[in-house]
């Protein structure tokens, strides 16, 4: 139970919801950097292949329910997907191989 103002919905028939907690190492990062990488972008690292409907080798379901279809979502289809968990694996950087040697540069 969430305290007041805030609140949880589900659409008709969902039965469920729950939490994803995602940790993102972002110590000696300035904070725009930081706040960057809370966004999990992709980079050119992660592997798109449009053809399959694959994100780094993981077939590219779409599970966003019928709101966020209406919204246009970006995170609901592979071609304008740009940052989320997807692109947020484990050993991943959020950061563009140069962007990461220079945040490292000014630690």
């Amino acid at each position: 139970v969430f305290p007041e103002p805030y609140y949880f919905t589900t659409e008709k028939g969902e039965k469920s919801w729950w939490a994803n907690v995602h940790i993102i190492n972002t110590r000696n990062m300035r904070d725009t950097v930081a706040h960057h990488c809370l966004e999990c972008p992709c980079t050119s690292e992660d592997i798109f292949d449009f053809k399959h409907l694959q994100l780094n080798h993981e077939k590219f379901d779409n599970f966003c329910n019928d709101q966020l279809l209406r919204e246009n979502n970006t995170v609901c289809h592979i071609d304008t997907y740009y940052a989320g968990l997807r692109c947020c694996h484990d050993a991943e950087f959020c950061l563009e191989k140069e962007e990461l040697e220079n945040t490292m540069e000014q630690i």
